[in-house]
C-alpha cells in the first residue's frame, strides 16, 4: 500500500476532499485555471513555457497567489526545441525558499 499511503499524504497536504491534480497542460495551465482548479479543492500545475519569459512567470505565479489561498504547483516542461529556452532561469523563478512543497 505505498502507493495509496503516498496518495493520502498528498490528500492531507492540499486538505480537500478528493486527492485531484489539474496537471500542467501547454496553453491553458495559467492562473486563471489553475486559481479556478485550487479553489474547487485540487491541486493545480502552472506551466512554466506557457509564459514566454521567466519574468512573465513571476508574474503569473504572484497573480496566480493573489487568485488563491490554497496550495499549487508549477510545472517546467523540458521538451526538444528549435529554438533555445532558458530553463535555468525558469528554475530560478520556481525554486522559492518559501514554498512548503517542491
Amino acid at each position: 500500500m505505498k502507493g495509496r499511503h503516498a496518495l493520502d499524504t498528498v490528500h492531507r497536504g492540499v486538505r480537500d476532499r478528493a486527492p485531484i491534480v489539474c496537471g500542467g497542460m501547454t496553453a491553458v495551465g495559467t492562473a486563471d485555471l489553475i486559481a479556478a482548479a485550487a479553489n474547487a479543492g485540487a491541486l493545480g500545475f502552472l506551466t512554466a513555457p506557457t509564459q514566454p519569459t521567466p519574468k512573465a512567470l513571476a508574474k503569473e505565479i504572484a497573480r496566480c497567489r493573489t487568485m488563491t489561498d490554497r496550495p499549487f504547483g508549477v510545472n517546467l516542461t523540458i521538451l526538444p526545441t528549435l529554438t533555445p529556452v532558458p530553463y535555468d532561469e525558469y528554475r530560478e523563478v520556481i525554486v522559492d525558499p518559501s514554498f512548503e512543497t517542491m
